[in-house]
């Protein structure tokens, strides 16, 4: 069976952390047989030192060191590094040792005599869960770094209309700081006649889970006008509304650019404008009123 790999992309680093020397070498040598990288060390002292010096995927700890408390090495070990998985091994627990290794972060408790089988199962199992959790966080990462610098303006807003999230184009595009548009009702920056028709306008694409809205009119943070066109999504929590995400886009430089397109296209010959051009050049030159 294929091993997973953790945040370096190889197989597993292992810290094993266990006062018997025997169990230590036994573990060793199965979880080296099965693809991981291990490390073993004796104490509690030492484990915290061997991680300050190079990174681990996975620690077993015994809850019973000759120095240290094996749930304060536990703490010291995820304080350094969270996503540090970790295991609590112990031969004589009582279920308080074990709830409180839980709560201070252990992925799992396992009693000794330990079953080869399934401390490596737990351990896939582990690098599994981990590997999807990084994947998820940096698929989560990708898709807001791709919102932010979105050309288009990306906001979020509750059911209550107040912005939750807006990307640097929309603040640009209504030349607000992050601070003047968080928490304002986004009708606040449409004018009061548009907001009803909005409001209105809005009821069946959100109806059907998503559309595109009427073109209207947005108030920059200046008190200049904007025309912009939009589509909204409604976003759902369990299955119950929780927001709306909105892509905007002004459309003012779009008609900037039509209008010099119009006046810099060439006016088919014949044309009423190309002939009353004509006439109006035949005047100039004849020194009549066109």
């Amino acid at each position: 069976m294929e091993t997973p790999a953790m945040r370096g992309g190889g197989a597993l680093d292992i810290l094993l952390v266990d006062d018997d020397r025997s169990l230590c070498d036994s573990l060793t040598e199965v979880l080296s047989n099965t693809g991981f990288n291990v490390t073993s060390v004796y104490t509690g002292v030492e484990a915290i030192r061997t991680v300050k010096d190079r990174h681990f995927d996975v620690a077993i700890i015994d809850v019973r060191l000759p120095d240290l408390d094996g749930n304060e090495v536990l703490q010291w070990l995820r304080a350094g590094d969270p996503e540090l998985s970790t295991l609590m091994l112990s031969g004589a627990a009582t279920l308080e040792d074990a709830v409180k290794a839980l709560n201070l972060g252990a992925d799992a408790f396992i009693l000794k005599p330990v079953d080869p089988e399934d401390l490596i199962s737990r351990i896939r199992k582990i690098a599994r869960v981990r590997m999807l959790e990084r994947r998820l966080r940096e698929s989560e990462r990708q898709y807001r770094e791709l919102v932010e610098n979105s050309f288009d303006g990306i906001i979020l807003v509750g059911l209550d209309w107040k912005i939750k999230f807006a990307n640097r184009s929309f603040l640009r595009m209504l030349g607000l700081t992050r601070e003047e548009a968080l928490g304002k009702s986004f009708l606040s920056f449409i004018r009061p006649f548009n907001s009803a028709l909005l409001l209105k306008a809005v009821q069946d694409p959100l109806e059907k889970g998503r559309g595109v809205l009427p073109q209207f009119t947005m108030r920059r943070g200046d008190g200049t006008l904007i025309r912009v066109e939009a589509s909204v999504s409604l976003l759902e929590r369990d299955g119950v509304p929780a927001g709306i995400q909105m892509i905007l886009r002004d459309i003012n430089p779009w008609k900037r650019a039509e209008a010099i397109v119009m006046d810099i296209a060439p006016v088919p010959d014949g044309s009423p404008s190309q002939a009353s051009s004509d006439e109006t050049q035949r005047c100039q030159v004849e020194g009549e009123s066109p």
